[in-house]
């Protein structure tokens, strides 16, 4: 690979890199002002590489122990990829995520 090559592909990697973030500060913006479902944002490609710990703080009253507390009852580590989570894994966290009758599961 010539210098010219690797620099153009380092400049690819950046620009994409700077889109994954920018799309997903306005997913959180969104999740937290409930423009945005939890089970959209899961689908969503700028969360795939984003641990699931992170995805769920964004969540409204979910905090770092609920989040915490709801992961290691569901035996799911926080540190896990968004884009490694089976669908069984995916649903339970939608179960335990997502506010029932209009506040969140305990």
């Amino acid at each position: 690979m010539t210098p010219q090559e690797a620099s153009k592909q380092r400049e690819d990697a950046l620009a994409r890199a700077n889109r994954i973030r920018i799309d997903r500060a306005r997913s959180k913006r969104d999740l937290r002002a409930r423009r945005c479902g939890l089970t959209v944002a899961l689908e969503m490609e700028c969360w795939q590489s984003a641990k699931v710990f992170d995805l769920l703080l964004c969540v409204p009253t979910l905090g770092r122990v609920k989040v915490n507390a709801r992961l290691a009852r569901l035996g799911i580590n926080p540190s896990r990829k968004v884009e490694h989570l089976t669908e069984r894994q995916v649903a339970d966290i939608l179960e335990v995520a997502v506010p029932v009758s209009g506040r969140a599961a305990a």
